[in-house]
């Protein structure tokens, strides 16, 4: 919880809000209430870390603090303090243990704050006692790149009352969908994408995001869960591959990819995009993975040919939750599941549920979300569950590792 004394000048209008931590490192991300200089220092009882960083009007007075090399499970006290007259800000932020065992990941999609101002699922997550939060994209809805109207809608967005309380007590990744990248169903080499990139990154604390200014893949462990947050829009029909195809995620971003999940040392690997993997979706829609199928099955039969064990998929963007298990195995070597999470706070889209050979479960409700777990007790486990506002489970799943790899028996 935050310490703040009244003042008639704040330190802050947003945040401090947690990004990526690890059990090295900790980022924070707000934004000054006056370009100035912020002076923040982490500490513990037994380590002092100081960053002083200043807070510029031309980029929306927006500051980032990257605390690296630290001490693994420990509890941390961040203070932020500066200004005339305002108010130092305390809260406490721990980095997890290096070899946890136990571990829970909220992935959610489509948070229309415009149409659903309340969206009590936020807190349903933190009730959840969710270790990380993953936003997939749409959000929020912007459907425009100038740089001051993303700004602005992140602005509002990270102000609506149950995200702001959920997001200063876990840590948050973020990659994007159509609505926050471009307008409906945009992708590739839109105009004015370098200001959706500016603002993402300005109200985000990544670790790292895409390399040479060009895309906002990242990815991050924790535990037994490595997540890999693939962009499936800055590249897509950007460039060609050996054949001549269009390629959705690019040469720089393949080589990460498959560089990352050959180096992963995580039982469970989740590989996520705001598009979904499959292409039960309504008709005419482009931007699914199967609008690329050469690109799927390239990463399918990677992961197949480099016997990677523990892949899992999850998309959103549909406005519906859904839970396939695709007969892969031809190519991966066992069947990948995959798990679709939209929307968090939106309408049902009815025409984005058509049937599928591999689909096992669909449902349409306007506030859904997805917990992916590893429990203390099952450590080769991981449980799938989606709830509703209410905090109701109403799809659940389990996955040991060993049916996610080759040795898994024929079915």
């Amino acid at each position: 919880m935050f310490l703040i004394a009244c003042s008639a000048e704040p330190l802050l209008t947003d945040g401090p809000f947690v990004g990526h931590v690890d059990a090295q490192s900790i980022h924070v991300y707000a934004r000054a209430a006056a370009s100035g200089s912020i002076r923040a220092e982490l500490s513990s009882a037994n380590d002092m870390r100081q960053v002083v960083q200043e807070a510029r009007s031309d980029a929306d007075n927006m500051l980032h603090f990257d605390f690296t090399g630290l001490a693994a499970n420990t509890k941390w006290t961040l203070r932020l303090s500066g200004g005339t007259g305002a108010q130092p800000i305390e809260r406490s932020i721990s980095t997890p243990r290096a070899d946890a065992k136990a571990q829970a990941l909220a992935f959610v999609s489509c948070a229309d704050d415009l149409a659903v101002p309340r969206q009590p699922l936020w807190t349903r997550l933190g009730e959840a006692a969710i270790d990380g939060l993953v936003l997939l994209g749409d959000t929020p809805y912007i459907n425009n790149t100038r740089l001051e109207v993303q700004r602005s809608r992140r602005r509002t967005f990270h102000r609506v009352p149950e995200l702001k309380a959920l997001l200063q007590k876990v840590p948050v990744w973020t990659t994007w969908d159509d609505h926050d990248y471009g307008v409906n169903d945009e992708f590739g080499a839109i105009a004015g994408r370098e200001n959706s990139r500016q603002a993402l990154l300005e109200w985000s604390a990544l670790a790292s995001a895409g390399e040479n200014a060009q895309g906002i893949y990242t990815s991050f462990r924790r535990g037994p869960l490595e997540v890999f947050l693939i962009d499936a829009r800055w590249f897509a029909d950007t460039e060609e591959d050996a054949q001549g195809r269009k390629s959705l995620l690019g040469s720089a971003q393949w080589k990460w990819l498959e560089d990352g999940l050959k180096a992963s040392t995580a039982p469970f690997k989740i590989l996520c995009t705001g598009l979904v993997w499959n292409e039960a979706v309504r008709p005419g829609k482009k931007d699914h993975w199967m609008n690329w199928p050469h690109e799927r099955e390239r990463l399918w039969r990677f992961i197949g040919a480099q016997k990677i064990s523990g892949v899992v998929l999850v998309g959103g963007d549909l406005h519906r939750c859904r839970a396939f298990e695709h007969r892969s195995e031809a190519l991966s070597g066992y069947r990948l599941p995959e798990f679709v999470s939209s929307p968090l706070a939106a309408q049902v889209i009815e025409s984005n549920g058509p049937d599928h050979r591999d689909l096992i479960f669909d449902k349409g409700l306007a506030m859904a979300g997805l917990i992916l777990r590893v429990r203390d007790d099952a450590p080769e486990v991981l449980e799938a569950r989606f709830i509703d506002d209410k905090g109701v489970a109403f799809y659940e799943r389990l996955m040991p590792l060993r049916s996610l790899s080759e040795t898994a028996a024929p079915r």
